[in-house]
């Protein structure tokens, strides 16, 4: 509910503060004293872009700011996907710099015009003749069906498995176009993976092949020092082991001297040891290596294939390359799952599409079982509001497509003379057709939906009398249980108002400026009965006033 509406330096309106109250809230005054432009400024706090031709005063920057209780629109959600701080009483805020430049505020938190216009649309619904209104929404019409249908469960059944159905079918059009991709692939995967199985890589097997091909490279040096150096030590006429056995047994005869030389001769006996087991070694080296070409060649290819390998894939090592077989190999596997994968999908779809048929069908017989109630409503209603004529009628086109509310197509098609065939609401409805339609409308849903403040722009032109008298009475009604804002020419409309308010223009300085009052009961009755017969008015107008109002 709208509770109050500050503005400042907004056209002819310098400052001005404005009351609302629960109920119904009637505006009135003469022509050109600022009651649209009243409006205006409500447009700014719902996002409503504008300039510095706003500015009363140019040097000044323009503040509107709106306060608004909304403890029962369930908008909690909102405000934390938004980053926003919530309280049951929200304060918007519009500043328009002397440049042009706008900002807006939510609670105090800086926010775009996007988030304004989301939440501008939850609290208040404000219908101005020639405006594009909601009626003209497909999905707002097939809501207001929905509600006399009392299909709220049912819908809520449908949306719970739609969702899963929705999530089911997204997924099997993003694995089948991951499918069709990945099957290009997987020829050329399979080639990566049989060439790296042929391999038959083993860890650290490089640096072993090369150690290997650097001794068969030198085979002959290797065997002839070997050969050379086991003959000097041992197998030669006058090797190194008899000259150290001599020694060794000279120093031995000194041990009967000095018992020290013990250690020494100990000594000599064990290198001699250890040469003798290095010629039998070096004899071996030499014996068992044997020059090689063919294995040279064959060493050299393995190096070269490893290596290949590794500079195709961009990688150090065998380990690194290991790695790529395995993950060559679970992607493989991935590619094969997709077909079962995709399988399972398509028969979950087709299990979750006959549940969904079911509880669509439901839906479809309930909102052509409600379509005639909407009809009967709206077009009596019509009656009554000076369109004899008109006539709405509620089209249902059901298809095997699901959407998020069902399988149907929900178009309000009007009429507004006798004869005339009945038309989608933009093509055929006028501004003040379409605001009488959507009062009725909106009646008729009140009382089953919670309907955000409801701001009426002279919702009465081209209407008086009687007519005029029944409109005040729906806004009356509607007002019962939602807030109405409704500005009016209409002394009938007036006379139904719980809280009038009075706009009117007076001389500050130099300027005009737009000022706004509210009417206490006998104010009321001398405004009505201006709006009667005109200033000053009649005592007959007086007298009528007060009929109204007592009605």
């Amino acid at each position: 509910m709208l509770q109050s509406l500050r503005i400042k330096n907004y056209a002819i309106i310098k400052e001005l503060e404005i009351e609302f109250k629960k109920g119904l809230n009637i505006i009135t005054g003469e022509t050109g004293a600022g009651k649209s432009i009243i409006i205006g400024a409500l447009n700014l706090i719902l996002g409503k872009r504008a300039d510095t031709k706003v500015l009363f005063t140019a040097d000044e920057k323009c503040i509107v700011e709106g306060v608004i209780d909304i403890s029962e629109y369930n908008l909690k959600s909102f405000f934390k996907e938004n980053d926003l701080d919530y309280d049951d009483e929200l304060i918007i805020r519009r500043e328009i710099s002397t440049t042009g430049k706008s900002r807006a505020f939510i609670n105090d938190t800086p926010s775009n015009l996007t988030t304004l216009t989301q939440l501008g649309n939850s609290i208040i619904d404000l219908h101005q003749q020639f405006a594009t209104l909601e009626i003209h929404r497909p999905a707002f019409q097939l809501k207001v069906v929905d509600q006399i249908a009392n299909n709220s469960s049912t819908l809520k059944k449908y949306r719970d498995n739609y969702k899963h159905y929705k999530s089911e079918v997204d997924e099997l059009e993003r694995i089948t176009n991951a499918d069709h991709n990945s099957k290009k692939e997987a020829d050329y995967l399979k080639f990566q993976l049989d060439e790296l199985m042929k391999a038959d890589l083993k860890v650290g097997e490089k640096e072993k092949l090369q150690s290997d091909l650097i001794q068969l490279t030198h085979a002959e040096d290797i065997q002839r020092i070997c050969s050379e150096s086991s003959y000097l030590i041992t197998d030669g006429e006058d090797t190194l082991i008899d000259k150290l056995r001599g020694i060794y047994r000279s120093v031995a005869t000194l041990q009967k001297a000095n018992k020290s030389f013990e250690k020494t001769a100990n000594r000599l006996d064990a290198i001699i040891t250890e040469l003798e087991d290095i010629s039998v070694e070096l004899s071996d080296s030499s014996s068992n290596l044997v020059y090689n070409p063919e294995q040279i060649i064959e060493l050299q290819d393995r190096i070269d294939m490893i290596n290949g390998l590794e500079s195709k894939h961009n990688l150090q090592d065998e380990s690194s390359l290991l790695e790529l077989q395995t993950s060559i190999e679970d992607k493989l596997s991935g590619i094969e799952d997709i077909d079962k994968r995709i399988e399972d999908l398509k028969a979950s779809i087709e299990t979750r599409a006959e549940a969904l048929k079911v509880i669509a069908k439901k839906l479809t017989a309930a909102r052509i079982k409600a379509s005639p109630k909407v009809e009967k409503h709206v077009n009596k209603l019509l009656h009554d509001l000076s369109m004899p004529h008109a006539n709405l009628s509620i089209e249902v086109q059901s298809s095997d497509t699901f959407t998020n509310t069902g399988s149907d197509k929900l178009t309000f098609l009007f009429a507004s003379n006798k004869g005339s065939k009945p038309q989608s609401l933009k093509d055929v409805a006028s501004g003040g057709e379409l605001s009488r339609l959507n009062l009725s409308i909106k009646s008729l849903i009140a009382d089953k939906m919670k309907l955000p403040s409801l701001v009426f722009d002279e919702i009465d032109t081209g209407i008086s009398g009687a007519v005029a008298l029944k409109m005040g009475l729906v806004l009356s009604d509607l007002s019962k249980n939602h807030q109405i804002i409704s500005i009016t020419h209409s002394p009938q409309v007036a006379s139904r108002a719980d809280e009038h308010l009075f706009v009117y223009k007076e001389l500050s300085g130099k300027n005009t400026v737009t000022k706004v009052r509210s009417l206490p009961d006998k104010d009321r009755v001398n405004e009505l009965a201006k709006m009667l017969s005109g200033d000053p008015p009649s005592k007959a107008a007086i007298s009528n006033a007060k009929e109204l109002i007592e009605a």
